[in-house]
């Protein structure tokens, strides 16, 4: 079907008949009974703007394509995934025959099924551009306006931004909105636009800004949370090449979306949220070459979207951490082990909402279940200490605590040994006996060996070592 919309538009913008032809793959006399009506109607570029594409319609004569109806209907969906797919149009045909064949119905003629499906591939796509392949390319950006949101408890004004995501091949919208422009709020909102697409697609083009590029070590790259979720998703980022064409369309529909959020007064957030759901289904069923935006997706490039995962994407807090004595790491105030070749080394930390990766380089080398509640617990994975002959090639092991204990006093010695076998993991008890030791420094040797004399006079139980030593000194140091 002939989009006159679309050549009435490029002809008073100022494009070639060439132009025209090869953008829009219509006939050189399409263009010129077009030309015609512009002519005799004296259409200007501001009177075009108010008047619609059903009115532009009814212009031109319009001429209905009928096909024999005793003959058996195309399936224009199938064949047009066939046809983006890379088969031909004559291959189809083939098939089209021989299934009519088996299934004993007439079949149209060639150049009659060659007509209708041309006029289904006119409506299969949004976009005047002809080059674009569906499921390939989303646009996504931030609105520059922001939104005044209200919050009732309190009566103050605040401000929150809005991204959307285009699919240029259908014109499907997406909307979100975020109280903060981030890396984080972007990929929030890039796994809601996914999940209500229900795919996902091969390639994104994302405006440029400090929620999507960072300078590491001086060079300009993408965030690294942006560029984990790429990876998991399978997708890639590109420079935007689009035409000048869908580059004006994308524009146009923004524009009118933006006339209708950035307007009346403030609302709370959560109505906010609903009005752009609202805005964004409205948007979606206007309709292009007389099909819903919402049926062109379906159809047309939903089939060619890449799969959901089974789980989301999620976001994670990333720290580097140095790997301690005890072969564990501290994040958020909780222990989680490492493998004990890595005491000493920096490693990467991604606390998730239920889970702590800790990652050598690119190398996941320990995964715990994330802890919460009392500071200082641990998660220990046994497989990760060393064993008795593997701790001699350590720096910090059993001998070394004991050894340092006895130079200071007997009872020191025994404060220590009775430390590290009150644990049900040695390293679990490093910490404790480093700090009870280092008590001694300053010439507090005496002190000290005063103290764990006390402890081991008043036969307290193993929980409470540290703290009556560490309160032993602070009385002896008050005296």
């Amino acid at each position: 079907m002939t989009d006159y919309y679309k050549i009435f538009k490029m002809l008073l913008d100022g494009y070639s008949r060439r132009d025209i032809a090869a953008t829009l793959g219509v006939s050189p006399k399409s263009i010129t009974k077009c030309k015609k009506i512009i002519d005799q109607n004296s259409i200007t570029v501001e009177r075009f703007s108010q008047i619609s594409e059903e009115q532009i319609m009814a212009m031109i004569p319009q001429r209905k394509t009928v096909y024999d109806t005793e003959a058996l209907k195309p399936d224009f969906k199938t064949i047009h995934i066939a046809l983006v797919n890379g088969e031909s149009l004559a291959s189809l045909f083939e098939k089209y025959t021989c299934q009519c064949k088996v299934n004993g119905e007439k079949a149209l003629k060639q150049s009659r099924f060659y007509k209708l499906v041309k006029d289904y591939e006119a409506t299969a796509r949004a976009t005047s551009d002809n080059n674009l392949r569906p499921g390939n390319i989303m646009y996504v950006a931030w609105f520059p306006l922001k939104i005044q949101i209200v919050d009732y408890e309190t009566g103050e004004i605040l401000s929150a931004s809005v991204l959307y995501g285009i699919l240029p091949y259908s014109q499907q919208l997406v909307l979100a909105c975020a109280r903060e422009k981030n890396v984080n709020a972007l990929v929030k909102a890039l796994n809601a636009f996914f999940v209500r697409l229900n795919g996902i697609p091969k390639c994104l083009i994302i405006e440029k800004g400090t929620s999507t590029y960072c300078k590491i070590q001086g060079v300009r790259q993408l965030q690294p949370q942006l560029h984990h979720m790429l990876d998991y998703y399978g997708m890639a980022v590109a420079e935007n090449k689009l035409s000048d064409i869908v580059n004006t369309e994308i524009l146009t529909r923004v524009k009118s979306v933006e006339k209708e959020l950035f307007t009346g007064d403030p609302v709370s957030y959560n109505e906010f949220q609903l009005h752009l759901l609202q805005c964004e289904r409205k948007h979606n069923s206007v309709k292009v070459h007389e099909r819903m935006v919402d049926t062109i997706y379906g159809e047309n490039e939903f089939p060619f979207m890449s799969a959901l995962p089974e789980n989301l994407y999620e976001l994670y807090t990333d720290i580097m951490a140095k790997v301690q004595i005890n072969c564990h790491i501290q994040f958020e105030q909780h222990w989680y082990s490492v493998p004990w070749k890595y005491q000493g080394e920096v490693v990467s930390v991604h606390g998730y909402a239920k889970r702590v990766e800790i990652y050598a380089g690119t190398v996941c080398i320990a995964n715990h279940k994330r802890l919460f509640g009392k500071a200082g617990t641990y998660s220990t994975c046994v497989s990760h200490m060393p064993s008795e002959k593997e701790s001699t090639y350590l720096p910090w092991n059993k001998k070394r605590f004991i050894s340092w204990a006895k130079r200071i006093g007997p009872y020191t010695g025994y404060v220590i040994e009775k430390l590290l076998v009150s644990k049900a993991i040695e390293q679990q008890a490093y910490r404790s006996c480093l700090s009870i030791l280092h008590m001694g420094d300053n010439g507090k040797e005496c002190d000290l060996e005063q103290s764990c004399q006390d402890y081991k006079e008043t036969g307290r139980c193993n929980p409470g070592i540290y703290r009556y030593i560490k309160e032993a000194m602070e009385n002896i140091a008050a005296d």
